[in-house]
């Protein structure tokens, strides 16, 4: 039995408690295939863990979720909705936000004004509002803006809203833009490398962060992060890529004991005491 059908074996069958299906994700960027048959399941209010080497191809299936890339094989369904079939600038507005590896904050603007910005991406209008109303269009921008100093507050940025994100230390600014993808209302929320740069002691905080976000939120969760400490800590379920395939997927102990795994990216200490790499 192939390495692929083994991985398969322990997948979550798709049903009504799936809030994601990924099924057979392909895409190449000319002679490199960066993703090939990638398939796996989110359950309603889990969190999965897609974990795996540099170059596994993580953030291109995160790109490819989000419609930054163009799939050429697959469907990727959310709520029964294939978002393959969808424009870049819906996948918010159905109930997607993401973060990114590298911090996305607009520099120009205030922290309050940043996440101004996610809690008005979710908006289903936009622009074309102002045309249909003004009473609806102001109601929208109220209803953003108390979204916005809810976020704020339950992410412990209230004292610092009014100041611009070069005046800040980076643990905040990745709070920042966590409060940004939060204040989209999202049912998935996928983060890219959210420890990243963050010491041992920033990572615990953000640990028990997103615990409680996931709660008072109801949040569905895609964790790609390489801190396994973290990982095996927050997920439910992990799926493990290796040069753009699935190599395996299971409980976060299942994974841990995996010996394919634990050769091709845990390593033996790290599978042992949940390490950072």
């Amino acid at each position: 039995m192939t390495d692929q059908l083994l991985a398969r074996r322990s997948e979550p069958e798709a049903g009504k408690n799936t809030l994601l299906e990924v099924c057979d994700v392909g895409i190449r960027f000319g002679g490199l295939r960066a993703l090939h048959d990638v398939s796996f399941t989110v359950g309603r209010d889990q969190v999965v863990g897609l974990i795996g080497p540099n170059g596994a191809g993580k953030t291109t299936l995160f790109n490819v979720i989000t419609r930054a890339y163009r799939a050429d094989t697959g469907s990727v369904r959310f709520d029964g909705v294939d978002l393959l079939t969808r424009p870049a600038h819906q996948i918010a507005q159905l109930g997607v936000a993401r973060t990114f590896q590298n911090l996305g904050l607009v520099p120009a603007l205030d922290v309050r004004g940043n996440v101004l910005l996610g809690a008005n991406a979710r908006s289903r209008h936009g622009v074309i509002s102002a045309g249909i109303g003004f009473t609806r269009t102001a109601r929208r921008e109220r209803e953003a803006r108390e979204r916005t100093e809810i976020v704020l507050r339950d992410l412990g940025l209230a004292q610092v809203a009014s100041l611009r994100p070069d005046a800040l230390p980076f643990g905040t600014l990745k709070r920042i833009e966590l409060a940004r993808a939060i204040a989209a209302e999202p049912s998935l929320l996928m983060l890219d490398e959210p420890a990243n740069g963050l010491s041992a002691a920033e990572v615990d905080e953000l640990s028990d962060l997103i615990r409680t976000l996931r709660r008072t939120y109801r949040l569905t969760i895609l964790l790609v992060e390489h801190n396994m400490r973290m990982v095996m800590d927050l997920s439910d379920h992990i799926v493990v890529l290796n040069f753009g395939q699935v190599l395996a997927q299971g409980t976060p102990a299942e994974i841990r004991s995996d010996d394919a795994v634990v050769s091709a990216y845990l390593g033996e200490s790290s599978a042992r005491d949940g390490g950072t790499s």
